[in-house]
Formats: structure tokens, sequence, C-alpha cells
């Protein structure tokens, strides 16, 4: 397998950034698709509240997994510099588009819970949307500035 990518870098380097970002998202978003269910019918405001629970679970979850499994996976699969970039890539393109894909959640959630919309919904969601985007938005920098600090420890 890892000369067959070795030596088709061109084709497979594409398809382990976008299929293994798409991958990503699908199992980290696929509580949110879940509780359209008819086994949750009606939903109820904690149907979306577990769904962001287990949500933010497997992000956890599959950090953890992607960061032990890193040594292995580069040193049986991806031999070559241009695989292990499309790798990491695929990693860091989730953030962004989680950090901006949870606020829009509330909206989705919040037509799953009233099926209809008035001004006053859509100013909760908007206000929801915000809020979770600012947590969100200081735990990534809080984040990197945590692992900038380990690393200046580490090196300096």
């Amino acid at each position: 397998m890892a000369e067959f990518l070795a030596e088709h870098v061109r084709i497979a380097a594409p398809i382990i950034e976008w299929g293994g970002l798409f991958f990503l998202l699908f199992v980290i978003l696929s509580p949110f698709l879940l509780i359209r269910l008819p086994y949750f019918k009606p939903t109820r405001w904690w149907h979306v509240v577990g769904a962001y629970l287990v949500s933010f679970l497997l992000v956890i979850g599959a950090e953890f997994f992607l960061s032990k499994s890193f040594q292995w996976v580069v040193k049986n699969l991806l031999s070559t510099v241009d695989l292990i970039s499309a790798y990491d890539q695929a990693i860091v393109k989730e953030w962004p588009l989680l950090l901006l894909s949870y606020p829009l959640l509330t909206f989705y959630c919040c037509h799953l819970l009233y099926e209809s919309w008035s001004w006053r919904r859509f100013l909760i969601s908007l206000l929801l949307a915000f809020l979770i985007l600012g947590v969100l938005s200081f735990l990534a920098i809080y984040t990197v500035f945590y692992f900038l600090g380990q690393i200046g420890m580490d090196h300096f």
C-alpha cells in the first residue's frame, strides 16, 4: 500500500486530504443528523444539547486517536512528504470548518425544535451562534498560545 501511494502521489494526496477532511467532519457532525431520525421526534432541547456534547466528545476522541496513530500512519502508509502534508492539511482544515459549523448548527437545531421561524427565534439563534463562536474562538486562541508556550519552554 505504501509503495502504491508513493508512486501515485498526485492522485493519492488530494484524496487523502479531502477524503480525510470530509470523513472527519461527517463523523464529528453525525449526532446532528441522528437527531432527525423518527426515534427522536419530537426533537427536544436535551437532544440538541446531547448532540453538541457527543460531537465535542467525538472531536476529542478523533484528535486523541489521530495524535496517537500519527507515527504509525507515517511509518507504514505515508512514505513521502506530500502524503504527510496532505494528512496534516486535512487535520488543519478541520478546525476552521468546525469553528464555523458549530455556530451555524444553532439555526439547524432551532429549525428542528420549532419547525417554523419567527424574528424572536431567529434572534435567539443568532445570539447563541455568536456566543458559541466566541467561546470556541477563545478556546482555539488559548490552545494555540498554550502549545506555543509549550514549544517555547521545550526549545528555549
